[in-house]
């Protein structure tokens, strides 16, 4: 999909930068990203959907993209070394 394409550009764009404070070392960022998609779900389940996906993201090791996509009624994995699905 591309939804999940335009999110790990974005997720690893992010992972790819380094941050700098005043007199600290520099820093880098990672970030997990949950999305929900599908056209008969309401926008308020949407959004739990979205989080809940972003939660799973978190929970499997951090700096990934999950994807609910209503279709299947699954929440699909797409990292940066793999693409993994779980029911």
């Amino acid at each position: 999909m591309q939804i999940i394409k335009v999110a790990n550009r974005i997720r690893e764009r992010i992972a790819h930068e380094r941050f700098q404070l005043d007199g600290f070392p520099d820093i880098t960022v990672t970030a997990s990203i949950g999305i929900a998609h599908g056209k008969q779900i309401h926008i308020q389940h949407m959004n739990g959907l979205a989080d809940e996906a972003l939660y799973t993201a978190k929970q499997q090791g951090r700096n990934r993209t999950i994807l609910f996509n209503q279709l299947d009624q699954q929440s699909i994995a797409a990292s940066h070394s793999s693409t993994e699905t779980r029911t």
